[in-house]
């Protein structure tokens, strides 16, 4: 999750160099901020590209892991299919919840009317609200806890 200032400039660079290291980013629209409009405007239509790209890497992956299967070289596992259920549910989950922390304001306030106090406490919230709905979801779809430590991973 990426907010900042300035849009064009130090936003820009964190999602596209992120991109390119393979993380993938979220820009809440609402959390950034620039001296002129006209560049956020610019700047966020640019980072939506960079969606573009990673949704186009998500497209050759599946075409790769397809000709993989086809070809023989790869087979996959017993409960695979189980799993990636179960990661889609989860990613779909934290995404509908982070969308709707992002949107919802208590007191109606726009996000950079906030003290600064206030962006921090609802960035930590959106994070460990978003990472708990991710994993509840995913024991939810039946992934044992033990399958999500970091020494086996799913």
């Amino acid at each position: 999750i990426v907010c900042g200032v300035t849009t064009e400039v130090c936003v820009n660079t964190t999602v596209r160099e992120a991109n390119d290291r393979g993380y993938e980013c979220v820009v809440l629209s609402d959390c950034v901020g620039s001296y002129f409009p006209e560049f956020q405007k610019a700047a966020l239509a640019m980072i939506n590209t960079f969606v573009a790209t990673a949704a186009a890497a998500l497209v050759n992956a599946a075409l790769l892991w397809r000709g993989l299967v086809r070809a023989g070289i790869y087979r996959a596992g017993p409960g695979w299919r189980r799993e990636f259920v179960a990661l889609a549910c989860g990613c779909a989950a934290m995404l509908a919840t982070l969308w709707s922390l992002t949107h919802w304001q208590p007191d109606g306030a726009h996000w950079l009317a906030l003290a600064p106090w206030a962006r921090v406490w609802r960035l930590a919230l959106n994070c460990v609200l978003g990472g708990a709905v991710y994993g509840a979801t995913l024991i939810a779809c039946g992934v044992r806890p033990a399958v999500m430590s970091a020494r086996r991973g799913l």
